[in-house]
This record gives structure tokens, sequence and C-alpha cells, in this order.
């Protein structure tokens, strides 16, 4: 009688010990849950602020009325154009007063490098 008794205390000892260890395991998971959403809506936060900035700066910096005479597109793709041409003038290194051969210069591209090199 005593040996199953010492058997049912020590089983209900080791139940109590299991579910105490369960318990502190299933409470990490929980705070470390938490901790992690409030990183993500930091982080959301964060990337929001930004995006937000970005769009005022650009509206404020970037902004230029679009001539009549061009419809949208055309006035989308002009900024594509400028910048080719500023990166192929970067590639030659090419220096104020130095003289520039644009042949076919009656394209975009073309027309738009003469604009950039005059300036």
């Amino acid at each position: 009688m005593a040996a199953e008794q010492f058997f049912t205390n020590t089983l209900l000892v080791v139940m109590i010990l299991v579910s105490a260890m369960l318990f502190v395991h299933l409470l990490d998971a929980f705070i470390m849950s938490i901790q992690a959403h409030r990183a993500a809506k930091k982080f959301d936060k964060m990337v929001t602020s930004l995006i937000e900035e970005l769009k005022a700066t650009a509206k404020e910096k970037a902004g230029a009325k679009v001539p009549e005479y061009l419809s949208d597109q055309e006035a989308a793709a002009v900024p594509l154009t400028a910048l080719t041409a500023m990166q192929a003038f970067q590639l030659l290194n090419l220096k104020a007063g130095q003289t520039l051969f644009n042949s076919g210069s009656s394209g975009d591209f073309g027309a738009m490098a003469i604009l950039l090199a005059i300036a």
C-alpha cells in the first residue's frame, strides 16, 4: 500500500512539474509572439512614415507642369530620356567646354543629349 501511495505521489509530482514546464514554454511563446507583433507594427509605422515623407518630397521638389503639347505618356518618358543622356555623359567623362559628336540626333535620346550638352 505504501508503495502504491509513493508511486501515486511521485506520478502526481511529475505531472505537476511537466505541467509547470509546459506552462512556462507556452508563456514564453506567447511573449515572443507579442514582441514579434509589436516589432512588426513598429516596422510598418516606420515604412509608412518613410513612404509619406518620400511622397511629400516628390510633390515638393520633383513636380513640374506638363506642357499642353505633351501627352501624359510623352511627359513621363522625358525623365527617362534625360537620365539616359546624363548617364552617357558620365560614362564618357565629358566636361564643360569639350566637343561632342552626336550622330542621329533626331530621336528622343539625341534631342535630349543636345539640350543637356548645351546646358
